[in-house]
């Protein structure tokens, strides 16, 4: 099955099936991608302390939204394989 029947196929299922597909997707990635899936209460608590202690440290060093759904818009325009831009 190639990639582009994959998406469609996809694309078919029903709203719940989709999500239960994403999660399915995500879990799949190397720990560095999924951790956040197996955090507990107080880990995910931590992180996004930690997150948050992180950007009042130094507020210019991140990006907005904006900035970064206009980035992955660009690179998905011009992939030629956007699972590519995933690995990177």
């Amino acid at each position: 099955m190639s990639y582009e029947e994959i998406v469609e196929a996809a694309l078919k299922l029903t709203k719940e099936d989709r999500t239960c597909f994403a999660y399915l997707l995500a879990d799949s990635l190397d720990e560095k991608h999924s951790n956040i899936n197996v955090m507990s209460d107080e880990e995910l608590g931590a992180e996004i302390e930690r997150r948050h202690l992180e950007m009042l440290a130094d507020p210019t060093a991140g990006r907005t939204w904006v900035e970064v759904r206009e980035r992955v818009r660009r690179e998905l325009e011009h992939a030629d394989n956007p699972i590519s831009i995933m690995e990177k």
